[in-house]
């Protein structure tokens, strides 16, 4: 029983090899089928442009908290509120998109429990 709530190697390889593949698929401009089996859902952020965009705010985060901390070391002021705020903003962007998905997610998910909307959760399905 226990084995069964996990995946075995050969479904992660083959998950993985699917993802991979979307992703390829997606990187060379083709057009990715959307069904209950194959989406580019969740992977956006491996796609090139969205993980250097990714790893700029990442690095960007990281150098401006470990100046403030240097900053707040020679000044010996603990300074751990002025880091979160520096954090905060430069991480805010981020932090947005991921409301603005998360809500978006909400709302299909609501919408595929109305009995009045099947026709739009079929159509959210099937993307």
């Amino acid at each position: 029983e226990i084995r069964n709530c996990w995946y075995s190697e050969e479904e992660y390889n083959h998950i993985r090899s699917s993802c991979i593949r979307i992703l390829h698929m997606s990187s060379a401009g083709e057009k990715v089928f959307q069904s209950k089996r194959q989406t580019l859902r969740g992977l956006e952020c491996q796609l090139p442009a969205s993980y250097a965009s990714k790893m700029a705010t990442r690095q960007s985060a990281m150098g401006s908290v470990f100046v403030m901390q240097n900053e707040s070391f020679l000044n010996d002021d603990g300074g751990e509120e002025t880091i979160s705020q520096v954090y905060s903003t430069i991480s805010s962007s981020s932090r947005l998109w991921a409301h603005c998905v998360g809500l978006k997610d909400q709302r299909e998910a609501e919408a595929c429990y109305d009995e009045d909307d099947y026709d739009f959760c079929a159509s959210v399905v099937q993307r």
